[in-house]
């Protein structure tokens, strides 16, 4: 990766108007940008639907993550119970059609003027995904705290990653800052648009909310490391081991382009 990237560095220059056009397509991406000035016609085609199957690709995965995360808020109680539907294959199919109801509002992309409200929705989107990374990095690192407050070790664990809990805090500092900075053009003099402030930083107001609303609602308070219940969790590991993965061979390697 940045061995291409020091490659585009010298093919494409900083000063290429194409780089900063907001297109809607793959005409501003450096590869494109590379392959058009070389004069080779064919090649951002396939770029663009290189860039297409990427898009269906993360579509699916945002559909399953999606129905599966109101299904296991249902489970906790934390969502409709109409969510816990599944078919005779297990699937979620009521979250699952209530994930797909939104994915008309692409077409809003289509429109000049609706195209504004849809950036909101992409800038709205991004902060709570880095919302999640924050939150997951801090449920690692509670994790590790508890586990040493009751004399887990980490080879325990059925996954585990060589760089935690330092990847954590790294994880979570950088996507704070990420959040941070992500409507910093709107503190430039000049450049601020209550727009872009609200879709930028609306989620620091909408997390705390919700956080302080079910605390309030379910009277929970926050577990010290050593009242964690590990144990049930480290019993169930036992009892169900995963099994082990299976080699890609063959065919199935092209499976590794998807993930």
């Amino acid at each position: 990766m940045m061995v291409t990237v020091l490659m585009l560095t010298l093919i494409v220059s900083a000063n290429d108007k194409k780089l900063a056009s907001s297109s809607g397509n793959a005409k501003s991406s450096p590869f494109v940008i590379a392959i058009t000035n070389s004069g080779i016609k064919v090649l951002p085609s396939i770029i663009n639907a290189a860039v297409l199957t990427s898009a269906f690709s993360a579509a699916n995965l945002a559909i399953v993550s999606g129905s599966r995360v109101l299904f296991a808020l249902a489970v906790k109680h934390q969502a409709p119970r109409i969510f816990l539907k599944t078919n005779k294959r297990g699937i979620p199919w009521v979250g699952f059609i209530f994930v797909v109801c939104f994915m008309p509002l692409a077409y809003m992309n289509v429109s000049t003027t609706a195209a504004n409200v849809f950036s909101w929705f992409q800038s709205l989107t991004s902060a709570n995904l880095l919302v999640g990374w924050i939150f997951q990095s801090l449920n690692h690192i509670s994790l590790m705290r508890a586990m040493k407050a009751q004399g887990y070790s980490r080879s325990q664990l059925p996954h585990s990653v060589s760089f935690a809990p330092f990847a954590a805090w790294f994880s979570g500092i950088c996507c704070v800052i990420f959040l941070l900075t992500g409507g910093f053009v709107n503190f430039i003099k000049g450049h601020f648009l209550i727009s872009s402030f609200f879709s930028s930083y609306f989620i620091f107001p909408l997390t705390a909310g919700l956080y302080v609303f079910w605390k309030f609602y379910k009277g929970t308070r926050y577990l010290r490391p050593e009242e964690v219940d590990l144990a049930s969790l480290f019993e169930d590991v036992k009892r169900n081991p995963e099994p082990p993965y299976e080699k890609i061979r063959g065919r199935k390697i092209f499976t590794l382009i998807w993930s």
